[in-house]
């Protein structure tokens, strides 16, 4: 017995039986196998079903009938049954080439949509860009704030809403996003502080304190290692407590979009692939959509092919013409949208033309119309002052755009009128050659544009022949080689000039017409 035992004991048997655990253990394999093939057999529908539900449902979105904005009858203000000139006939898309409406909003400012960002994806190209839309550029809304900021929450009735606003950006732009994407910005916070922080260049020293929204930013320019508190902190900067001119809404619309470029390349990294499921659940919370899960499944297994080194940031060009009607805005400049967008943005077959956008011009007295449209406030068709406006927008990086000369303003001697519109100069006029608009320190109606000679006027800054040069002992004197057309200075009794001293010769008095040269700047007046 105690041999049986210990038999069993080692062998593991039940019983004296040879075969027993022959049978035992083949028993125990085959059930094995049995659970094995139902684990693979599992695998294999799921495979099967998860293959067939990506084949049913995970593809590129159909955008064909999204056609630019005066073709699909988007335009408030056409009939659907007027064709104009052929303009309601499609024109057709490019294979797989998207635009989607990027809108950044802060709750805690209020909810406004101060960045609006146009994105264009060309998949085959794995090319991906944005223009940023400033949100200060006016549109054509019937309510009293004109600016595109304004749209997202205005009544739907009065053309306000996503609709209202995706049409709007149609308008500025001629290409009509297939998609909207509204992101709340706290959750590039919580982005930032998932991937562990984001490198980026901060554009410029940023110092400013709000004690009532607890609010503080101290940032030094350069490249850093910013944190979600920093990071936040950056997106939300505007100017210095001390109010440090140059950057303001246009340079903090630049930085927020290339910072999200540099987050995205971020979360695109190999290492930040384990957390998907947290972005994922960052997305849920904080962004609103109308794409489906579809076709946001589709376009996450494209954007792995995307090499954003290769990604063009711009902005909307545009004209800067400061204070105008109660506000500061920012008018479009046609003449430089169309390359761009056609360039960078365009989605369809034809090429985008003046005749595909509606934007606001002001007139050379303060008035605005629309193009291919009309204007639906009949104030902003009355005159208003202005100044004449300085051209901005374009491609740019971080840096703000900055204020350059209006490749369009009307040349010297034009009848500008101060309150010129930028996109559509007048010819010169005689008659009200140099008139300016008010409060822009410029000259009076009727007076003389800067640099050019006008009859029996002097010029700014120059010495006026028959007055007194500074720091000349002698006020009846005229200075050597300067003509003097016999006009008598201010407050002078004798109109007649005396006689030039003994050791100077008077000069021959030159014809009215001819221009006075100014003094050498530095140099003695005798």
């Amino acid at each position: 017995m105690s041999r049986t035992k210990g038999k069993r004991e080692a062998g593991g048997r039940r019983s004296g039986d040879l075969y027993e655990e022959e049978k035992y253990s083949s028993g125990g394999w085959s059930g094995g196998k049995k659970a094995l093939a139902a684990v693979l057999c599992l695998l294999a529908v799921l495979v099967l079903a998860g293959a067939g539900w990506w084949f049913l449902f995970v593809r590129a979105p159909d955008v064909k009938d999204n056609d630019r904005p005066l073709v699909n009858n988007n335009n408030p203000n056409r009939k659907p049954e007027e064709d104009g000139d052929g303009e309601q006939v499609l024109t057709g898309r490019k294979e797989d080439y998207f635009t989607f409406l990027l809108i950044g909003r802060d709750t805690a400012g209020g909810g406004n949509t101060d960045t609006l960002i146009l994105v264009s994806y060309d998949v085959p190209n794995s090319q991906v860009n944005m223009m940023s839309i400033p949100r200060d550029t006016v549109v054509n809304v019937p309510w009293s704030v004109k600016k595109v900021n304004s749209v997202f929450n205005a009544k739907e009735s009065s053309g306000g809403g996503m609709e209202g606003l995706k049409k709007q950006v149609a308008y500025l732009t001629g290409v009509m996003p297939d998609f909207h994407v509204i992101i709340e910005w706290k959750a590039v916070g919580e982005i930032v502080k998932a991937v562990g922080g984001v490198d980026f260049d901060v554009p410029r020293n940023m110092n400013y304190d709000d004690d009532y929204q607890n609010l503080h930013i101290h940032l030094n320019k350069g490249m850093q290692h910013l944190n979600a508190e920093q990071a936040m902190a950056m997106l939300r900067y505007r100017n210095d407590n001390g109010y440090k001119a140059g950057y303001n809404d246009t340079g903090r619309m630049n930085t927020q979009r290339d910072f999200l470029k540099a987050m995205a390349k971020e979360v695109l990294q190999l290492k930040n692939m384990t957390k998907i499921g947290e972005f994922i659940n960052i997305f849920m919370d904080n962004v609103e959509t109308d794409l489906k899960v579809s076709e946001l499944t589709w376009f996450a297994s494209k954007a792995l092919s995307v090499d954003l080194e290769t990604m063009q940031s711009s902005t909307l060009p545009y004209i800067d013409v400061g204070k105008y009607r109660g506000g500061d805005y920012l008018f479009p400049n046609g003449e430089e949208i169309v390359p761009l967008v056609n360039e960078q943005f365009n989605p369809y077959n034809q090429e985008i033309t003046a005749d595909s956008l509606q934007i606001m011009v002001r007139s050379k007295d303060g008035s605005c119309y629309v193009t291919n449209g009309e204007l639906l406030d009949a104030k902003w068709a009355k005159p208003a002052s202005g100044s004449a406006g300085t051209a901005g927008g374009g491609v740019t990086t971080t840096e703000p755009t900055g204020v350059v000369a209006d490749p369009n303003a009307p040349p010297p001697g034009s009848s500008s009128g101060g309150d010129a519109s930028a996109q559509e100069p007048d010819p010169p006029s005689d008659e009200n050659a140099g008139q300016q608009g008010e409060g822009t320190g410029a000259a009076a109606p009727g007076a003389t544009p800067p640099d050019t000679a006008d009859p029996g006027t002097t010029p700014p800054d120059t010495t006026d022949p028959g007055t007194t040069p500074p720091d000349t002992a002698d006020p009846g004197t005229t200075p050597p080689d300067t003509a003097d057309p016999g006009t008598t200075p201010p407050d002078t009794a004798d109109p007649t000039p005396p006689p030039p001293p003994p050791d100077q010769t008077a000069p021959e008095p030159t014809p009215p017409e001819d221009p006075v040269p100014p003094p050498d700047e530095g140099s003695p007046v005798v």
